[in-house]
This record gives structure tokens, C-alpha cells and sequence, in this order.
């Protein structure tokens, strides 16, 4: 998981510190680096047989069903600010 963070510099040594407690692997400060960002959404869907083609119907118009479960359906979103 990437997270990104709008802060002030503070804030930033704040977040970095975060890996001491949670098992975090690599953590970069990437303030001065070129970068891509990219958002998404993931939604749950509570939907059941007799609904499930109609939200799927709506679902790829604008997203795309990633996970299907007998009682919901995830849908993956992506997001523009």
C-alpha cells in the first residue's frame, strides 16, 4: 500500500515515524521527486441474485466489478479530484 500525505514538514517526519509501529517495510520521502499519483476507489455493494445485474449494469458505466461474493460485489472506481 502507497500512502500520500499533504503535509507541511512536521507533519511529514510525523507520518515516517509511523513504521516503528505498525510492520512497515520501506518508507521514502519522495517531496522533491517527479511522481504519478493515482486514486481509486473501492466500493461494497450489498446486492443480492435478483439485484445483481442491475448494480453490474450500472457498475460498468463508470467502474469495473472486481470481487463477487453470493451477498455484495466490490466495485473498483477510479477516482478524479
Amino acid at each position: 500500500m502507497t500512502i500520500v500525505v499533504d503535509a507541511d514538514r512536521d507533519q511529514a517526519l510525523r507520518v515516517e515515524r509511523i513504521y516503528k509501529l505498525v510492520n512497515v517495510l520501506f518508507v521514502e520521502n519522495i517531496t522533491s521527486k517527479a511522481a504519478i499519483s493515482r486514486d481509486l476507489a473501492m466500493i461494497k455493494v450489498s446486492a443480492k441474485h435478483d439485484a445483481r445485474s442491475h448494480v453490474l449494469e450500472l457498475a460498468n458505466v463508470f467502474a469495473r466489478a472486481c470481487r463477487s461474493r453470493p451477498e455484495s460485489l466490490t466495485i473498483k472506481l477510479p477516482w478524479r479530484r
